[in-house]
């Protein structure tokens, strides 16, 4: 699944990379390892965030804790679906525009957001190539 994911921002592949190089090394090392997926909101439709003139998700796409209007947590938010003991993926889609009222830039845009536990991270260098912008 991973592996057809694709990316157009070369920052982006860089990191991707990076990711896949040590989920790879996990598996070789453990090949029982189990990862936990999450389809996030499968029958929600028509949620939008904004992306940066570069085409970014600045504010990122996690969702935090729903409050609701009389108190209480309606939604714990995405981070509750989080495995600390196995890399956790979360498949999100979304509208991707410039602007909260104007056009739809991507329909039903693919995003990944992945959890990697401390046990299984490894460190990893990231050499950017002429022409690449450094992310930070």
């Amino acid at each position: 699944m991973l592996a057809d994911y694709r990316l157009e921002d070369p920052r982006d592949t860089a990191q991707f990379t990076g990711m896949l190089v040590t989920l790879g090394e996990a598996l070789r090392q453990a090949p029982d390892t189990v990862v936990a997926v999450y389809r996030m909101r499968p029958n929600a439709s028509g949620s939008r965030r904004t992306i940066s003139a570069s085409g970014t998700l600045e504010k990122g796409f996690l969702q935090g804790p729903t409050r609701l209007a009389k108190g209480g947590v309606n939604y714990p938010g995405d981070a509750a679906f989080n495995m600390n003991d196995r890399p956790t993926i979360q498949l999100h889609r979304f509208d991707l525009s410039y602007t909260d009222q104007g056009p739809i830039e991507a329909n039903s845009a693919p995003l990944l957001a992945t959890h990697i536990p401390s046990h299984l991270a490894r460190e990893w260098l990231v050499q950017l190539q002429a022409g690449q912008v450094d992310a930070d």
